[in-house]
C-alpha cells in the first residue's frame, strides 16, 4: 500500500493520511491548509523586475568560467582577484571522485575537466594539489587530453600546449563558398556561424602569433601519444561521410601552410565585415558568451587596441553575465529575458492574475518593446518578408528565433483584443509561417530546405551541433501558440506540420526534446501542441505517447530523466523526479485527456509535496539542453513557473 502524504507542508510538518491508490476517488480533495497556486501566484510576481521582466539566473557549466579565465590571459588583462573568485567556482563544482562533469550529477566530463585543469593551472595551482591530481586521472583515463573536443584543444593550442597539426583545418577561405553551394556559412546553425567565423578568423591569424604565456600541461599526455596526429579514428568501413571530411582535412591542412595569399586576404576581409557588422550591440555577438569571446580574440589578433569600442562592447556584455555569489564568481551563458518573461506573462493569468493587474499589464509592454523589426541572418534563405519576431535574452536583434516568437504569442494571446497586440502578432506569424521549413517543421532560428546532417562529420564540427534542423519541440510549441491566434489543422501549413510531427515520433510512443531534457520535454511540447491545434487525442500515436509516460512514472510519483538519455539509449525517461519534468509529464497527460488515472494524482502529490513554504520547488538538475551531449543548462525559473502551470491546470480535475 502507498502512503499518500498530505499535500502541503505547514512550518515545516508534513500530515500524512494511509490511503492505497487503488481506493483513491476520483473526488478526492487534498486538505486545504495553504492554497499552492496563491503561493506560487505571489512567489512568481515578486520575482518580475523593475522593468517589467522576469530574468532568472541561467547556469551551465564551469567552462564558461574556465574561458574567460583564459579570455583575460589571452588579452592580457588578468585580474587576480576576479580570477580567484572564478577558481573558487570551479573548486566548488569538482564532482566526487574527480574531474568535472557538464551537468549536474553527471559522470565525469573530458572536455570540460580539461578545460577546469588549465584554467586552474593559470591561475598558479600547481600540478600536485590534489584537485588537479584527481582531475589528471580522470582525463589520462579518459584518453589523455589530445581526446579532449576540437574547441577545447584550440584554446590550449593559443597557449602552447597543443600542436597545431593535431588541429582540424579550419580554412577562412570557408567565407567565400557561395549560397548556393551545400555547404557555406548560412547552412549550419545560426549559434555556430556566430562562433565559427571569429574562429576561422583565429585560426588564421595564430600561425603568425607566439603563443600566450601559460604554464605546461604535458602530464595530461599519455605516454607514447603522436602529439601531431589529427586524434580522430577512421571507419572500418571506408566509403563513408565520416571518412570523406577525413580525406579533405588532409588537403585542407596542406592549403593552410601554403595558403594562396590573394584569396586568403579576401576571405579575411569577409570574416573581418563579418564579424564587425555582427559586433557592436547592445547584449554583445549573438548575445551568447562563445561568439563574444571569440570576436574579441579575434579582433585582437587582427590588431585592435583592447580600447576599441567593438572589443569594450563585448567585455561589458561579458561583464554583465557575471555573477557573484559569496566568494565566488560564475558566468552565465547569456541571459533568458525574453524566455522567462514570456512563460510568466503566459503562466500568471492561468493561475488566477486578472490580465489587467499592473504587473502583467507591464510585462506585455516590454514585450511588445522588443519584438525585432530589423533583418538578421534569418533572412538569407527565405524571400523577403519582415521580421516579426522575438529573441531569447534581453537584446540579441540580429537572431529572434521561432521558439522564443511562439512563447511569446501564447502569452500575448490574453490581449489579442488590443490592436497593439493585434499588430504585433499578425507581423509575428507572418514570419513565423515564413521560417516553416520545407519538410513541414520548424528549426529554432533558420528556414531549413534540405539538411545535409553528414556535415555534422566534419573534423571542426565534433559538438555535434553545427546544423538546426527542425525539431518536434519547436514545431510543436509553434503549432500550440498559433492556435491560440486560430489556426488549427484545418490550416494546411498546420496540416504539414502535424504530419512531420507524425513521422518524427519515437516507436515506443515518445518524442525526442532537442531544447529540455528530453524525451519528456518532447513529448510534453508534442501533445500540448497537437491538443490545441485540434488533434484527434484518442488516435494511437497520442496512446503511445501516453502509456511511454506511465511507464517512466518513478516510485515518488514524479518524472525525470537524465542529460545522459541523449548519449546513453537505456537512460531514455530516467533519472531522478524534478519538479520541472514531472510538470512536463503532468501537462502531457492533460493534454492527452488521461487526468484521471492514479498516475496523475501521484503525479500532482509529488508536486504538492515537494513545494515549499514560499510557493517555490528545488531543483538542482539541467532540464534545459544548450548542445546535446555537450553543455545542458539550469534554467532557474523550470523549477517554479512549469510546476505552478501544471497545477494550475491539473488540481480542478482531480478534487
Amino acid at each position: 500500500m502507498d502512503k499518500l502524504p498530505a499535500v502541503m507542508p505547514v512550518d515545516g510538518e508534513v500530515f500524512e493520511a494511509e490511503i492505497s491508490w487503488q481506493s483513491l476517488p476520483h473526488t478526492f480533495q487534498p486538505p486545504a491548509i495553504v492554497d499552492p497556486l496563491t503561493r506560487t501566484r505571489e512567489y512568481l510576481i515578486s520575482l518580475q523586475k523593475e522593468g517589467g521582466y522576469w530574468e532568472a539566473l541561467f547556469e551551465m557549466d564551469v567552462r564558461q568560467a574556465a574561458e574567460y579565465i583564459f579570455l583575460k590571459h589571452i588579452l592580457h588583462m588578468a585580474d587576480k582577484e576576479e580570477e580567484r573568485r572564478f577558481l573558487n567556482y570551479i573548486l566548488k563544482k569538482e564532482r566526487p571522485g574527480g574531474g568535472w562533469s557538464n551537468y549536474h550529477g553527471g559522470t565525469p566530463d573530458l572536455s570540460t575537466t580539461v578545460t577546469a585543469y588549465y584554467a586552474l593551472r593559470l591561475g598558479g595551482y600547481l600540478p600536485e594539489h590534489p584537485v588537479l591530481q584527481r582531475a589528471k586521472e580522470v582525463i589520462l583515463s579518459q584518453g589523455g587530453i589530445m581526446q579532449s573536443n576540437c574547441f577545447t584543444r584550440s584554446y590550449l593550442q593559443l597557449f602552447g600546449q597543443m600542436d597545431s597539426d593535431s588541429l582540424p583545418a579550419m580554412p577562412v577561405e570557408l567565407m567565400l563558398l557561395p549560397k548556393w553551394f551545400p555547404f557555406n556559412i548560412y547552412a549550419i546553425s545560426s549559434w555556430s556561424r556566430s562562433i565559427m567565423v571569429p574562429l576561422l578568423m583565429i585560426a588564421a591569424l595564430r600561425v603568425k602569433r607566439p603563443p600566450v604565456p601559460g604554464p605546461s600541461c604535458d602530464e595530461l599526455y599519455p605516454a607514447g601519444c603522436n602529439r601531431k596526429k589529427l586524434p580522430i579514428a577512421w571507419t572500418k568501413k571506408w566509403f563513408t561521410w565520416h571518412n570523406f571530411f577525413l580525406f579533405a582535412n588532409i588537403f585542407l591542412k596542406c592549403y593552410e601552410k601554403h595558403p594562396i595569399r590573394w584569396l586568403r586576404n579576401k576571405a579575411m576581409a569577409r570574416a573581418h565585415m563579418w564579424v564587425a557588422s555582427h559586433m557592436g550591440r547592445q547584449g554583445g555577438l549573438c548575445g551568447i558568451f562563445p561568439p563574444m569571446v571569440n570576436s574579441c580574440i579575434a579582433l585582437h589578433f587582427l590588431g585592435y587596441d583592447l580600447d576599441h569600442p567593438l572589443i569594450q562592447n563585448e567585455l561589458r556584455a561579458l561583464t554583465e553575465l557575471k555573477v557573484n555569489e559569496g566568494n565566488s564568481s560564475w558566468m552565465q551563458p547569456c541571459f533568458s529575458t525574453i524566455w522567462d518573461t514570456a512563460w510568466c506573462l503566459k503562466i500568471l493569468p492561468e493561475l488566477g492574475v486578472p490580465i489587467a493587474h499592473p504587473a502583467l499589464v507591464k510585462a506585455k509592454e516590454f514585450l511588445l518593446s522588443k519584438q525585432v523589426g530589423e533583418t538578421g541572418d534569418w533572412q538569407e534563405k527565405i524571400p523577403p518578408v519582415p521580421c516579426g519576431g522575438w529573441y531569447f535574452e534581453m537584446e540579441n536583434c540580429l537572431y529572434p528565433d521561432v521558439d522564443d516568437t511562439a512563447a511569446v504569442l501564447m502569452a500575448l494571446q490574453p490581449y489579442q483584443h488590443e490592436p497593439r497586440v493585434k499588430k504585433a502578432s499578425d507581423k509575428a506569424i507572418r514570419w513565423v509561417f515564413a521560417m516553416q521549413c520545407k519538410d513541414g517543421g520548424w528549426a529554432s532560428f533558420d528556414y531549413q530546405g534540405k539538411v545535409y546532417d553528414c556535415f555534422n562529420y566534419i573534423p571542426f564540427a565534433d559538438h555535434g551541433a553545427l546544423l538546426d534542423p527542425p525539431t518536434a519541440d519547436v514545431t510543436a510549441r509553434v503549432m500550440e501558440a498559433l492556435a491560440g491566434w486560430g489556426y488549427t489543422l484545418s490550416d494546411p501549413n498546420i496540416r504539414r506540420a502535424s504530419d512531420w510531427l507524425m513521422r518524427d515520433q519515437k516507436p515506443d510512443g515518445s518524442w525526442y526534446g532537442r531544447w529540455g531534457v528530453n524525451y519528456i520535454y518532447g513529448t510534453w511540447a508534442v501533445l500540448c501542441g497537437l491538443h490545441a491545434a485540434g488533434y484527434d487525442m484518442k488516435r494511437e500515436p497520442v496512446h503511445k505517447a501516453v502509456r511511454w509516460l506511465f511507464d517512466h512514472q518513478r516510485p515518488d510519483g514524479g518524472w525525470g530523466e537524465s542529460c545522459a538519455s541523449y548519449s546513453n539509449p537505456a537512460q531514455k525517461g530516467a533519472g531522478e523526479s524534478t519538479a520541472s519534468q514531472t510538470a512536463w509529464a503532468l501537462m502531457a497527460l492533460e493534454a492527452a485527456g488521461d487526468c484521471q488515472n492514479p498516475a496523475v494524482y501521484k503525479g500532482v502529490h509529488y508536486l504538492l509535496r515537494e513545494q515549499k513554504a514560499d510557493g517555490s520547488w528545488d531543483e538542482e538538475f539541467s532540464t534545459g539542453t544548450g548542445f546535446p551531449g555537450v553543455c545542458y543548462l539550469r534554467y532557474h525559473l523550470y523549477r517554479d513557473h512549469f510546476p505552478a502551470l501544471a497545477l494550475s491546470r491539473l488540481l480542478p480535475k482531480v478534487r
